[in-house]
């Protein structure tokens, strides 16, 4: 039984490794700064490094507690026409009234796979995998194997406009699964700018949360985005502040 508790996570990351249809979308895609799922793949051969600054500041009872992400990174490559592979990690600094700790956290490794291209009202479609690698000696990764998945569905409104929606249900170190569902809208003012509106909602086992998140994306060239997004929580607006500052860079043409 414990060798299966093992083995499993390993082989639903592995469910995503095969789709349908034709991916004509040989373009610049990046998977931040928004947080709900996206549909987008990277082409085969492709590697993409993604990478942010976050800042996060919670008051509890006139306590300030304060999180830096010194270096949240996502590495995608794409491993097929319509799937790639991702490893994540982030390395987390945070300071609790003045006692200060930092280390490795959100280590996982998964595949997304492009199963629909859409059509004039049907979305875009992917589905993603992700397993949580745990270590017992560390405070901020989970003690067992947890497991990922997620759903994408993404239309396009407009030439311009875009409306994304999906959920995921991660199991981590909990038999109930911590549920994200949102939808965020992305306006494209020109070739190189873009506008970013988004609301989800988490409910861990232990609460219900509900974020809107805003954000800019700029494209300096076609395998290079930097962006900036400001994020608040609808529970209490005034005690839960974030601010990013990303960048999405194509390290490879093919």
């Amino acid at each position: 039984m414990k060798r299966w508790k093992t083995i499993l996570p390993m082989l639903l990351a592995l469910l995503p490794l095969t789709g349908w249809g034709q991916d004509d979308d040989n373009g610049f895609t990046a998977d931040r700064p928004g947080r709900t799922p996206g549909v987008s793949v990277l082409p085969k051969g492709r590697v993409q490094w993604e990478t942010a600054v976050e800042w996060e500041r919670h008051d509890f009872y006139d306590i300030a507690f304060t999180v830096w992400t010194l270096n949240s990174t996502v590495l995608r490559w794409g491993l097929f026409d319509r799937t790639e592979l991702q490893l994540t990690g982030d390395w987390i600094y945070q300071d609790y009234e003045g006692q200060t700790d930092s280390d490795l956290t959100n280590l996982t490794v998964g595949a997304k796979t492009r199963l629909y291209d859409g059509g004039k009202i049907w979305p875009a479609v992917a589905l993603q995998t992700n397993v949580f690698i745990p270590n017992r000696r560390s405070d901020f990764l989970p003690d067992n194997w947890g497991v990922m998945l997620a759903l994408a569905f993404e239309n396009a409104l407009t030439k311009r406009l875009t409306l994304g929606y999906g959920i995921d249900l991660s199991w981590i170190d909990s038999p109930r699964a911590t549920n994200l569902f949102g939808a965020y809208l992305t306006y494209q003012v020109n070739d190189r700018l873009s506008l970013l509106a988004e609301e989800y909602n988490v409910d861990h086992p232990e609460e219900f949360s509900s974020w809107v998140m805003l954000g800019v994306m700029w494209q300096l060239s076609k395998r290079m985005q930097i962006d900036i997004a400001t994020e608040f929580s609808m529970n209490d607006f005034s005690d839960d502040k974030y601010l990013t500052v990303g960048l999405a860079w194509q390290l490879t043409e093919r």
